[in-house]
This record gives C-alpha cells, sequence and structure tokens, in this order.
C-alpha cells in the first residue's frame, strides 16, 4: 500500500509540473470606487492590444468604459446619454464585444418592465462612442439580458430575452448585423423547439465565429435548469439543431441566476456552467461536437473547493485556439475569491491540473470575473467588494508553443467610409499583393492600393468605389466581407 501511494504522489507532481504557468501582473484599480463603483464588470481588447473595460453604477444605473495603457486605466467616459440609464444587477447588465477598433456595448434601458435594447459603438478603439441605437424590435413586454459577440469581420450576433407580457412566456431572441454593428435586423425567435422555456432570471451568452453561431441559455423543463445551446453552421440564417450541453439535471424550483458562457475551439464548442446537480454549488465545463450540428460529448467538474460545503459561482471562458483558461467565483465558507484554470490542447482534463488564485487582496469579496486570452496573454478583471473598484489583472502564459496559438487576422475599421484606409493586422509578410482580391457583390473585382509590412496589410480603394458590400479574399482560411457607407 505505501508503495502505491508514492507512485500515486510522485505521479501528481509530474503531471502539474509539465502544465503551464501564469505569471500575474499587479493588482490595478481601473477606477476610484467610491467615484465609479464596479458593477458586474466586462472586459474586450482593441486593435493596439490594450483592455477595454466596461462596467456600471449601482442604482443610478451609469455606465462606464476605462481603456488601459499598460499600467494604469485612462479616466473612465459615460457612454449613456444624460437621460437614458440601463439596468444592472451583480448578477446581469451589459455586455461587451470588439472587432479590432470597433467596440460595442448592449444594454437594457431602464425603466424595468419597459426599456428597450439599445447599442453603443466605437470604431477608434473606446476613445468615443456614438449615440444609442435601439436593437429590438419587440413592441410590447419585458425585454432585458442583452448579450453581444463580434467575429473578426465586425458581423455581429446579439440575443436578448422577451416576454410577452409581465413574466409571461420567457424565450430568447437574436437580431444580426453585417455591417460592424451600425444596423440589425428584426428580431428572430429561436428557441421554440426546445422542450420547456427559458429560465426566467438567468442571463444568457452568445459566441460568434466565422459561420459557426450559438446561443447559450439556461432552460427550464418542468424544474430541470440545465444549459442549452442553439446551434448554427450558415453564420446565423438558421439555428436547425440544439443540445443540453451541461446534463446535470439540476432540479430547481427557482431562479439561480448565473448563466452560461462558451467558445469555439478548432474541433467544436467548450461551455462553461455552474450547477448544484450534484448536490453541491459547482462549477463546470463539457465539450461539444460542432460535426453537422451540436452534439454532447462530455463534462467536468472543475476543481472544487476543500470545503465540501464551499460554493463555485459566475465562471466564465476565453481561449485562442485550444489554449483555454476558465475564471470563477469560489467561496470556502463565505467571502469570494477569483480562480483560474487553463488547458493548452484544448481538453477538459488539463484544467484540473491547474488552479490558480487571481487576487491578491483577499479582504471581502472578489467576485464576477470576466477575461480574454489574446496570444499568450490574459486580461482579467473582477468586482472587489473591499475597494468598491474593478480590478484589473494581466497575465502571461508560459510553456505554451506559438504553434499551438490560432493564427488570427483582423480587418478594421468596419464599415469605412470611401476616403479611408483598410487594415488588416496579423497577415503573412511573405503575402503577395496580386493575389489579393477585393470584389463587389457581383463578383466583379474591385482595384485598390496596398502595402505589406510588419504582418499588416494596408488597403486603399478606388475613389471611385461606390458604397455597398464588398469582399477581401486573402487566402482560403481568411476571407472577409467589409461595408463602404
Amino acid at each position: 500500500m505505501k508503495l502505491v501511494i508514492l507512485v500515486f504522489i510522485f505521479a501528481i507532481k509530474f503531471n502539474i509540473s509539465a502544465q503551464p504557468a501564469i505569471s500575474w501582473g499587479p493588482e490595478i484599480k481601473v477606477a476610484d470606487g467610491l467615484l465609479y463603483s464596479n458593477i458586474r464588470p466586462r472586459v474586450c481588447v482593441s486593435a493596439d492590444g490594450n483592455p477595454l473595460v466596461l462596467f456600471g453604477k449601482g442604482t443610478e444605473g451609469y455606465l462606464f468604459v476605462s481603456k488601459g495603457n499598460g499600467s494604469t486605466f485612462e479616466t473612465p467616459i459615460s457612454i449613456l446619454p444624460p437621460n437614458l440609464q440601463t439596468y444592472l444587477s451583480y448578477w446581469t447588465g451589459p455586455d461587451f464585444a470588439s472587432a479590432g477598433d470597433t467596440i460595442i456595448a448592449a444594454f437594457k434601458a431602464l425603466p424595468f418592465e419597459t426599456g428597450k435594447i439599445y447599442i453603443v459603438r466605437s470604431v477608434d478603439g473606446g476613445l468615443t462612442f456614438s449615440d444609442t441605437v435601439r436593437v429590438d424590435s419587440h413592441e410590447t413586454g419585458r425585454v432585458w439580458f442583452p448579450a453581444i459577440d463580434m467575429d473578426i469581420n465586425g458581423n455581429t450576433l446579439l440575443t436578448y430575452m422577451a416576454h410577452e407580457g409581465t413574466d409571461i412566456n420567457p424565450h430568447y431572441i437574436y437580431s444580426k448585423s453585417i455591417d460592424g454593428g451600425l444596423t440589425y435586423s428584426p428580431e428572430i425567435d429561436i428557441d421554440g423547439s426546445v422542450p420547456g422555456e427559458a429560465c426566467d432570471c438567468c442571463p444568457a451568452e452568445v459566441v460568434i465565429k466565422g459561420n459557426e453561431e450559438v446561443i447559450l441559455y439556461r432552460n427550464n423543463d418542468a424544474d430541470i435548469r440545465d444549459i442549452y445551446a442553439i446551434y448554427s453552421s450558415d453564420g446565423g440564417l438558421s439555428f436547425p439543431t440544439y443540445e443540453n450541453v451541461d446534463q446535470m439535471n439540476w432540479n430547481i424550483n427557482y431562479c439561480p441566476s448565473t448563466g452560461p458562457d462558451g467558445v469555439f475551439v478548432p474541433n467544436g464548442l467548450v461551455t462553461t456552467f455552474a450547477s448544484k446537480g450534484s448536490g453541491y454549488n459547482r462549477c463546470y465545463v463539457s465539450n461539444n461536437s460542432t460535426s453537422g450540428g451540436i452534439s454532447f460529448v462530455e463534462n467536468l467538474m472543475l476543481t472544487p473547493p476543500t470545503n465540501i460545503n464551499g460554493k463555485q459561482i459566475y465562471p466564465r471562458i476565453a481561449n485562442e485556439g485550444n489554449t483555454l483558461v476558465v475564471a470563477w467565483a469560489e467561496a470556502e465558507t463565505s467571502n469570494n475569491e477569483v480562480f483560474c484554470a487553463i488547458s493548452t490542447d484544448g481538453t477538459l482534463t488539463q484544467l484540473n491540473d491547474t488552479k490558480h488564485q487571481v487576487n491578491l487582496i483577499t479582504t471581502g469579496s472578489q467576485t464576477n470575473p470576466d477575461l480574454v486570452v489574446k496570444g499568450n496573454e490574459i486580461h482579467l478583471v473582477y468586482q472587489d467588494y473591499n475597494s468598491g473598484a474593478v480590478i484589473y489583472r494581466k497575465g502571461t502564459l508560459s510553456g505554451v508553443s506559438l504553434n499551438e496559438l490560432e493564427k488570427k487576422t483582423v480587418l478594421y475599421p468596419n464599415p469605412i467610409f470611401q476616403n479611408e484606409t483598410i487594415i488588416i493586422e496579423g497577415v503573412e509578410n511573405d503575402l503577395i499583393l496580386k493575389d489579393v482580391k477585393i470584389t463587389n457583390i457581383l463578383g466583379e473585382l474591385i482595384s485598390f492600393e496596398g502595402t505589406i509590412s510588419n504582418n499588416r496589410l494596408e488597403i486603399k480603394l478606388d475613389k471611385k468605389i461606390g458604397k455597398g458590400t464588398y469582399r477581401i479574399e486573402l487566402s482560403e482560411k481568411h476571407n472577409y466581407s467589409f461595408v463602404v457607407q
């Protein structure tokens, strides 16, 4: 027996030592908590690689964005007009997405029962934001829980919950934008075929990558409240398949108010969620195939608290190719701390080999994390009850080969004006300009001038080009659509 135990311990140590590590930067306050508060922060990254943080201020319904510059954050800017407030809570609120220097924040306006869904938009990397654009077309009943994502071309998927009256028929609706968030399609109801109804106080999430799109939400089928995914492989033209990506059969007769998150990996969809289906409040990840629709493969409980009665909640996930990082809030007894886990090969089991505590200051509760992974960098924010501020930490992954990271290119701005230059970051310097093609919707070639240097392609279009939608082809894997306005 002693020999078995020694071998077992050695195996664990060897496995952990082989895993990647995170080198964390200092804890940085995004803004003065007394002035700006810290409600439900969300983070995205602009084209220059710097983080932008979206967060709200309590009952006032204010909404702020602050941009980081490497060591500090700039003074937050209010992104709502003076006569408009947003619905905020510690468990739900506005959402945030970026594609290059196009940044979009989506929110539900007050008053609670009649306020609509709007977005505000930046095309200069978050320095300034537009006036509000209404997204929903739901004229009666309540709308709330907006969730948004953008692909690298600026195509946008936005979902929100709708009721046909006060708390009647909770269901999710989606709207699409193909012009970088300027305009949105009429709303489309997408979850009518799923048994039961949407859990009426759990926020949803959307994920978009190329032609793959998914809407994730908590369902309520006779009090079984698992996470469902509704999947599209044709760029959101249809959502023909759905799947229970949770499989915990959590039976609960009230709303748990914690939603899902997810990312597309090269071979499918990975989701994360919280559940008490095992009898304890735990966070999970699930792996799902997207070959010929969506189908559940496996799920895994993340490393639990030492105290069996401890709780985990509010998980979020981000990735770069097969490199996955999950963050969540965890309480051994009462106060929450923020933890994260890593996988570099896209497998779920590796997430249990690395569990890192993110917050250094443990006074009070730290909760509601959000994160973005770019290259080997993690941009992570969370809500700190000790200071009343949003805290940002930058992590650098070591032990991750650049070959394991998916190479991405980013086009911006999108849409453009007729005299603007198109930038595509992340191209190969040996790309030949004569191989780059720009066509209109009829397939006709459009003339342009271009230069390539430092993995950056700059394109100046013919001054005579008309308004409309165009397509750039770099290779079989890198094709873009953009709008000239």
